[in-house]
């Protein structure tokens, strides 16, 4: 299915295979040099490429997923003061704030879903709105890269750049955030880690706390300064659900505003007319991991 989605979106946007192998080489070699990684010294092959496990995707392009656990404190400024005074943290540790945070999801389950659409651009929305800055304002990024071509999908939509130019881009490391290009997954995403499905998130917050100092074994590849703003995103069940958290170097003053309209995602329901008014049975909040 996943390979489905990407081929619908190589048909779509002109994106080649070859595209996808340059990508999948740069990630690599961002890989290759991190002790945190899977692929620590292992050094891709075109023979590797060639060979196609899941229609247009190969071994390297797929993130196979095995154990591992993260830790980290979220606190408000208050709570992080107490803790000092407590001597439960060090008097000098640094911090981040999060600027803002969006979730969307589409579905539960794939076959609820009525069409192939993905929330990823309402829940980037969401958490740009609320944290008051511009898609420009970002620095880097770290976006979910459990397949190759999902990258190129999400930062897509997160970033409202065609697929195209966020994959031309992505072949030198990058994406485009509608004002420049930006550093993205320097440590080589979970197509290299072969990270837990169920705390994959946990690659991408290590690798955003790298860029910061605040890590306690920091990747080796980061930014020559620290990012004023970071994106982290994720998606998951074929893309039903997004989330995405903005992180800001210093404290948002910026006013949340409300979230541009987007087009609603439907889903398959049994007999329903157009215009019919259904009633919410049961609700459950998914945060981000």
């Amino acid at each position: 299915l996943y390979s489905l989605l990407c081929e619908k979106m190589m048909f779509e946007s002109d994106i080649t295979a070859t595209d996808l192998e340059e990508i999948t080489k740069q990630l690599r070699n961002h890989a290759v040099n991190n002790p945190r990684a899977f692929q620590y010294q292992k050094e891709l092959t075109d023979k590797q490429l060639k060979k196609p496990l899941a229609g247009v995707y190969s071994t390297p392009m797929i993130a196979i997923v095995t154990d591992h656990g993260f830790a980290t404190l979220i606190t408000s400024e208050e709570t992080k003061q107490r803790l000092i005074d407590e001597s439960v943290i060090k008097k000098d540790s640094k911090h981040i704030y999060i600027a803002g945070s969006g979730h969307s999801a589409h579905a539960e389950y794939l076959i609820q879903k009525q069409d192939l659409r993905s929330p990823a651009a309402l829940a980037c929305e969401r958490a740009i709105a609320f944290s008051g800055f511009g898609r420009e304002d970002i620095d880097y990024a770290w976006i979910y890269d459990c397949f190759t071509g999902m990258i190129i999908h999400e930062a897509s939509l997160y970033f409202g750049i065609p697929a195209k130019d966020v994959a031309n881009s992505l072949k030198k490391g990058k994406i485009p955030n509608g004002k420049k290009d930006i550093p993205i997954n320097l440590g080589g995403g979970i197509l290299n880690y072969q990270a837990a499905m169920s705390l994959s998130g946990a690659c991408g917050l290590i690798d955003i706390m790298s860029q910061y100092g605040l890590a306690a074994e920091p990747i080796p590849n980061t930014m020559q300064e620290e990012p004023n703003l970071s994106l982290l995103g994720g998606n998951g069940g074929i893309d039903s659900i997004n989330s995405v958290i903005i992180f800001s170097k210093t404290k948002p003053t910026n006013p949340a505003r409300r979230p541009i309209p987007l087009k609603q995602l439907t889903v398959n329901i049994p007999k329903v007319t157009e215009g019919e008014t259904g009633t919410i049975v049961t609700a459950t909040p998914v945060f981000f991991n």
